[in-house]
């Protein structure tokens, strides 16, 4: 009963509201509230006006081996003044970014001073004409910067990669550029040999991917680009069966070095679109007569002269053979 009862007056109110809402009086005057409203907003627009804007800012022109020693302001504060329908258009709009080119002259050390006017110019650039700049904030823009040493480095590719089964890559995965330019100090830079890269992870490979890794940041020292590009390609591989002859290599000139057996089998995979291409002249199995650790008596270990990258994990049968000095 008391739900009935809280749910027909809860019905009274509404009707009783929608009555007075909707009455002529009520709708007259809410017309003459809505058309003051507009002339009042239309005057407006028509009287100058102050209002304050803050404009984002980027800078150019700093050479890559100028090292600044204080952050430069990202935005500057601006009171200005203008017809209400003209500021208008900065409320209603995003604010464009100011440039500011830097043209001075870089020695060992110093302070960079970008004068008012430079900054006023930039920012008038972005202001309609009629628009006036009452006050700006920060009015100068001052820093201090040292002057950095410069090195070319390679990049170290870091990576932890695995393929699909059956699958094998293309050509060696290399990152472009495969060296950078990097400034600091001279003991900074007298320490880096190269620089490394984020750690690529991938797994299952089987198809052509194109990405990016970042390079590791070193405290003070800057580099020439941030990230490096890297193209993996994987394809299916088949095994090659082939029989070479064995090369002797460093022997002595008065020598003649006979080895037993004279021709091995090698087995290796080469990719499927790189099969007929395949010359045994690619590969190259040498014995080094002055390879030392060898195995004792008058046996050594035979190695492999790969010459195509799309030849991969060369197995040799036998892989070590006697050999007679004459």
């Amino acid at each position: 009963m008391a739900d009935n009862s809280t749910k027909k007056l809860y019905h009274y109110f509404i009707r009783k509201l929608k009555a007075f809402l909707f009455s002529r009086d009520v709708l007259s005057f809410l017309v003459f509230l809505v058309l003051s409203a507009a002339f009042w907003f239309v005057n407006a627009l028509n009287k100058e006006r102050e209002m304050s804007l803050t404009l984002p800012v980027s800078y150019s022109g700093f050479p890559d081996e100028m090292l600044l020693t204080e952050k430069l302001p990202d935005e500057i504060n601006l009171k200005v003044k203008d017809l209400g329908k003209n500021l208008w258009v900065y409320v209603s709009g995003k604010q464009d970014t100011i440039d500011i080119n830097y043209t001075g002259q870089l020695k060992e050390s110093g302070i960079i001073s970008i004068p008012n006017t430079s900054i006023y110019a930039a920012i008038t650039e972005k202001l309609l004409a009629s628009t006036v700049i009452l006050s700006m904030s920060p009015e100068n823009i001052v820093s201090q910067y040292v002057k950095l040493h410069a090195k070319t480095v390679p990049v170290e590719l870091m990576t932890n990669l695995s393929l699909k089964d059956q699958y094998m890559f293309c050509f060696p995965v290399r990152p472009v550029p495969d060296k950078v330019t990097v400034y600091g100090s001279f003991p900074e830079l007298s320490a880096i040999k190269t620089i490394k890269t984020e750690t690529l992870v991938l797994k299952d490979i089987k198809d052509t991917i194109d990405t990016d890794v970042a390079l590791l940041k070193i405290n003070n020292v800057r580099t020439s680009v941030n990230r490096v590009k890297v193209r993996l390609c994987a394809e299916m591989f088949t095994e090659k069966v082939v029989y070479l002859p064995v090369n002797v290599i460093n022997k002595p000139d008065q020598y003649q070095v006979k080895v037993f057996p004279a021709e091995v089998k090698v087995i290796c995979n080469i990719g499927m679109s790189n099969y007929n291409r395949f010359n045994p002249n690619d590969l190259q199995i040498v014995l080094d007569y002055q390879q030392k650790g060898s195995t004792q008596g008058n046996k050594k270990k035979l190695s492999v002269i790969n010459r195509k990258p799309y030849i991969g994990n060369v197995r040799i049968y036998p892989d070590e053979v006697e050999f007679l000095l004459e």
